[in-house]
């Protein structure tokens, strides 16, 4: 009986130290001597039996390789394009056949970019509408210097000429969005597919989109983005290898994906919107903030997956533009 006994409690008191031990690491994961690291599973569980706590995987981390595989695990999950639910299904051949427009009013779409809210809500999916404290690397400011600086061929006429420009304007006062994007917006951010028909042949991987719901994408916030005009690359970009390779994380032309805007374009990284109204820039941004979300998430997770996320760290990786009658604002997204 004492053997039992002294057994038993022996034990206990194993037990209690594996859980006082657990309870401690839940508020600290790091310190601790260094052990060798060790790849096996089994070995790991043993390691673990005998001195009540997992070895290091790195020299970073002190966190169990069962923990690491299953956290890398559910990374790569989170990629992998997805299927629609039937109701999607069903609107979206609807759409097909025509019954259905593919794309929302403005008003309805922009309806929730009006609440100042929503700047609070994308903080919520850890995105935030303004500058960190670091900024973007000196590198990624040169570069759009650069834009901002270099001579650009001047038109020998438009409605940025001088003798037209103020009566340009003076037309468009309180006109709606269609107008301004007709006689302006262009001008400010030229379509992709227009300079490749006139010879830009190194644009001709990108596409764009006018006013088209991204309806392809794993939306962060609703309604769906629907910029005014977006940019991205079109499938022929990719060689076959390539779309082979990537065929898990986008899918088929009806399963949601990060990396897909419309069924048509690839890796969004531009946008624009036009806006007319009291506050207009502010729904703008807004709106060009979800879209940018979207796409700055999918590059991201893809960096992370393989663990080279500090390649992109402070580095612009998208852009919008965002234009009213009276005035346009560009960006740069790190």
């Amino acid at each position: 009986m004492t053997r039992k006994r002294s057994r038993s409690e022996s034990t206990v008191r194993h037990a209690t130290e594996a859980t006082t031990y657990k309870r401690r690491r839940l508020y600290s994961t790091r310190g601790g001597s260094t052990e060798e690291h060790i790849g096996s599973k089994r070995a790991a569980i043993v390691f673990w039996t005998e001195n009540l706590h997992w070895p290091k995987c790195s020299s970073e981390q002190d966190e169990s390789p069962l923990a690491t595989e299953h956290e890398q695990e559910h990374r790569v999950m989170n990629i992998l394009a997805r299927k629609r639910s039937s109701t999607s299904l069903n609107a979206r051949s609807q759409q097909a056949s025509g019954t259905l427009s593919d794309s929302k009013p403005s008003d309805i779409t922009g309806t929730a970019y009006q609440d100042a809210r929503y700047v609070a809500l994308l903080a919520t999916k850890n995105s935030y509408m303004f500058e960190s404290g670091t900024g973007p690397l000196d590198s990624s400011k040169a570069a759009c210097q650069n834009l901002l600086t270099a001579e650009q061929p001047i038109p020998s006429s438009s409605r940025f000429s001088e003798n037209v420009f103020k009566l340009t304007c003076q037309r468009l006062q309180s006109r709606n969005e269609a107008k301004v994007i007709q006689d302006i917006s262009r001008l400010i951010v030229p379509s992709v597919e227009e300079l490749v028909d006139f010879g830009a042949a190194h644009l001709a991987p990108l596409v764009e989109s006018v006013n088209e719901s991204w309806n392809n994408c794993v939306s962060v916030t609703k309604p769906r983005p629907q910029p005014d005009y977006a940019v991205g690359f079109r499938r022929e970009a990719f060689t076959q290898g390539q779309l082979d390779r990537m065929q898990p994380l986008v899918g088929d032309l009806t399963d949601q994906s990060m990396f897909m805007a419309t069924y048509y374009m690839y890796f969004p990284f531009l946008t624009c919107e036009v806006k007319c109204g009291a506050a207009a820039l502010d729904i703008a941004d807004r709106q060009n903030a979800h879209s940018m979300t979207i796409a700055l998430k999918a590059i991201v997770e893809l960096f992370r997956l393989v663990k080279r996320e500090q390649e992109l760290h402070r580095r612009y990786l998208h852009f919008l533009s965002r234009t009213t009658m009276k005035l346009s604002r560009y960006s740069g997204i790190t």
